[in-house]
C-alpha cells in the first residue's frame, strides 16, 4: 500500500471534528481493526437482524451453534460436534465445555433453546423467523397458533440440544450458521428485556463484545475474555464505520483511517488498480441484485406490466458497461452456479433487445398504457454510488418503452424498512444466500412474510416448494424447485438483474482475510502486521 497517501489522517480527523463526528485512535500496538461496514445498523439484536452489514458485526459479538471461518467454511461454533439422524430430521448438538457469556455467567443448552424461542416468538416480530420454519412447529409458533414451549427444540442436559425438523433440510446448518437462533443470555434478558443488547447492558458470547455505539459514527467492540477461543484472538478492538458513501470511504481508506472497506465503487476501480492492485479482493458470490415489484398493488398486479418492466432492461449494459466488476446478467432467481441445480430462465433471454422492447410496448398497450397514458411510478433505490448509476440506466431503459420511473434514493436502513412494510411500488434489493436454491426461492413464498417484500403469492408455487422440502434425494428435490421457479419467472413475480460479486478493499497489513462466496469475514481470525 506504499502508493497510498496516509499522511492525511490528521486532516481527516479535523474535518470529522468540524462536522460533528469523532475519530477514535487507531489503537496502540495496532491491535485495533478499523472496518468500513457499508451502513448504519438498524439493530444489533441477534434475533432481529436483516442485513449483510448487520451480519458482519453480529458474527463478531455472537456465536451460534455452528459458525463459518474466514474462508467461509462451516464448522463448530458453541457446539463442538453434532449428530444427524438417518432420516435427516433430528439434530443433536453437543456444546463445548465451560461456555461462558461475556459477563462470566455460564452458557447452557437452556440459553440455546431460549434463543430459538425468542426468534420465533410473535412478539419479537423477527423478519428472519420464516428462515427456520423447517423446525417442527416453528411456523405455528411464529404465527401465534402454538405457544413457544411447543417448538421442537429441547435441552437434553446442560450441554446437549436436540432440534427436530418437519422435513429434511440440507441448508439448515448453513442458515443457523448465519446467526439465526443465537443463544439468549436469559439472566440479562430477565433484567433488561430487549435493552439487553444496548451497550450499557450488553452480554454476548462472541469473540468480541459491544463496548460503544456512536450512531452514524462508529461501533466499537472489544475482545471478549470469556470467549471459548479467546487465546487465539489477536485483535483487542474492532471499529465498524457506516460507509454508505462509497467514494468518501475510499478517501478515508487512502488516508489510512480504514484498514478495510466492504465495498469498492466502480468509478474508483481504475485508480485503485493502478495504486493498490494488491488491496482489491473481488470474488464470485452467492448473491443477486434484483427488483421487487409490489405484486398486489395496481397496476403491478398485472403480469403484463411486470413482464414489460423485466424484459426492457438491458442487463448486459448494466454488468459490462456500468458495474464492470465481474457481475453477470441474471435471467433467473437462482444463480446458475448453485451446485447441482439446473433451473429455468426468463423466456425472453435469447431475444434481441429490439425484440424485447417491441414486446414490452405491446404488453403495456394490452394493459392500457401508451403514449397518451404512460405507466408512471416511483422507483425506490438504495442511495449508494453504484445503486444510483444502474438505477439511472434502468430508468432510461424503461423510458425507451414509454415508462416513466421517478427515482427516489434513500439510505439503506430506510430503504429496507420500507421494503419490509411493503411500502413501495417498485424497488431494488439484494440478497446473499447459501449454496442451495431453496435459500433464493424462499423469498417468494407466501409464508416468508416481510422477507417477501413484493407480496408475491401463488398457491402452486408454495405447493411445489413444500413438496420439494419433503424429498430427500437432491436431484429430485432440485427438479421440483425448478418447477416452482418456472412459475415465479413465468409470472414475473420478481425481476432478477445481475448476479453480484463480493468486493472488499483490504490493506496489506491486514492478515487472515480471504474472499469467499458467502462473504463471511469474522474478525476473530484477523490480525495486523505492520
Amino acid at each position: 500500500m506504499t502508493a497510498f497517501i496516509r499522511s492525511g489522517a490528521g486532516l481527516l480527523a479535523l474535518i470529522l471534528t468540524l462536522i460533528g463526528l469523532s475519530l477514535p485512535a487507531m489503537g496502540e500496538g495496532r491491535t485495533a481493526l478499523h472496518r468500513g461496514n457499508v451502513a448504519e445498523p438498524d439493530t444489533l439484536d441477534p434475533h432481529k437482524l436483516t442485513t449483510l452489514y448487520e451480519g458482519y458485526i453480529s458474527r463478531d459479538i455472537y456465536t451460534p451453534l455452528v459458525a463459518r471461518d474466514n474462508k467461509g467454511i462451516m464448522g463448530p461454533g458453541i457446539a463442538e460436534s453434532w449428530d444427524i439422524s438417518e432420516d435427516g430430521l433430528v439434530y443433536t448438538f453437543h456444546l463445548r465445555d465451560n461456555l461462558k457469556w461475556s459477563d462470566g455467567h455460564d452458557l447452557t443448552a437452556d440459553d440455546v433453546v431460549a434463543g430459538f424461542q425468542r426468534l420465533l416468538n410473535p412478539t419479537t416480530a423477527s423478519q428472519s423467523a420464516s428462515l427456520v420454519y423447517m423446525i417442527k412447529n416453528a411456523e405455528e409458533v411464529a404465527t401465534g397458533h402454538m405457544p413457544v414451549d411447543q417448538l421442537a427444540i429441547r435441552a437434553l442436559d446442560p450441554q446437549t440440544v436436540e432440534i427436530t425438523l418437519n422435513h429434511p433440510a440440507p441448508q439448515f446448518l448453513g442458515i443457523i450458521a448465519g446467526g439465526r437462533g443465537a443463544p439468549l443470555p436469559r439472566h440479562a434478558y430477565a433484567e433488561h428485556g430487549d435493552e439487553w443488547v444496548y451497550q450499557q447492558n450488553f452480554v454476548g458470547n462472541g469473540a468480541f463484545l459491544l463496548a460503544e455505539w456512536q450512531p452514524n459514527n462508529y461501533i466499537r467492540a472489544v475482545k471478549n475474555p470469556y470467549f471459548y477461543d479467546a487465546d487465539k484472538v489477536k485483535l483487542e478492538e474492532v471499529y465498524y464505520y457506516p460507509t454508505e458513501d462509497y467514494n468518501a470511504a475510499i478517501k478515508r481508506y487512502r488516508a489510512g483511517e480504514l484498514d478495510w472497506n466492504a465495498q469498492i465503487p466502480t468509478q474508483q476501480m481504475a485508480l485503485l488498480e493502478k495504486v493498490a492492485p494488491d488491496d482489491i479482493y473481488i470474488s464470485k458470490a452467492l448473491s443477486i441484485t434484483y427488483i421487487w415489484v409490489n405484486n398486489q398493488a395496481k397496476p403491478f398486479d398485472d403480469p403484463r406490466v411486470r413482464a414489460a418492466l423485466a424484459m426492457s432492461i438491458d442487463r448486459k449494459i448494466i454488468t459490462d458497461k456500468i458495474m464492470k466488476m465481474g457481475e453477470t446478467p441474471a435471467y433467473s432467481m437462482v444463480p446458475p452456479f448453485v451446485t447441482d441445480y439446473s433451473g429455468p430462465q426468463f423466456d425472453f433471454k435469447d431475444m434481441s433487445m429490439d425484440e424485447r422492447r417491441t414486446r414490452a410496448r405491446e404488453l403495456l398497450s394490452d394493459a392500457g398504457f401508451g403514449p397518451d397514458n404512460p405507466l408512471e411510478f416511483e422507483y425506490r433505490i438504495r442511495a449508494t454510488a453504484d445503486g444510483k448509476r444502474h438505477a439511472a440506466a434502468i430508468q432510461n431503459f424503461w423510458k425507451g418503452v414509454g415508462i416513466k420511473a421517478n427515482i427516489l434514493a434513500t439510505d439503506i436502513k430506510t430503504h429496507y424498512a420500507d421494503l419490509s412494510e411493503h411500502n413501495f411500488s417498485v424497488a431494488d434489493a439484494g440478497w446473499s444466500a447459501l449454496d442451495d436454491p431453496e435459500d433464493f426461492l424462499y423469498l417468494a413464498l407466501t409464508s416468508s412474510g416481510a422477507q417477501n417484500s413484493g407480496n408475491y403469492s401463488n398457491p402452486d408455487y408454495d405447493r411445489l416448494m413444500a413438496e420439494a422440502q419433503q424429498i430427500a434425494d437432491i436431484k429430485a428435490r432440485f427438479a421440483k424447485m425448478a418447477e416452482a421457479e418456472a412459475i415465479l419467472l413465468g409470472e414475473y413475480g420478481i425481476i432478477p438483474l445481475y448476479y453480484a460479486t463480493d468486493r472488499h478493499l483490504v490493506a496489506p497489513h491486514v492478515k487472515g482475510f480471504y474472499g469467499n462466496v458467502v462473504d463471511v469475514h469474522p474478525s476473530q481470525y484477523i490480525w495486523i502486521e505492520e
